[in-house]
């Protein structure tokens, strides 16, 4: 679901709803619902090339210990 677009609609329906009666609150609500139907977003694509965290380069070359 889209949270942005849901959540402009919840303060919507607080905002302005809240100065009609009490009595038509069910209602606003049940539109809600409905309208509810249409912040579904699709299924994510499948990425081509995943994403990685890339290492952090070093400051300072690493010292080589050699080997005897």
């Amino acid at each position: 679901i889209s949270f942005h677009i849901a959540s402009i609609s919840i303060l919507n329906i607080l905002r302005f709803d809240s100065l009609d009666s009490a009595g038509n609150l069910p209602k606003h609500l049940e539109s809600l619902l409905e309208k509810s139907r249409r912040y579904v977003l699709p299924e994510r694509r499948v990425r081509s090339c995943p994403r990685v965290v890339k290492g952090k380069p070093q400051k300072y070359p690493r010292k080589c210990q050699s080997i005897s």
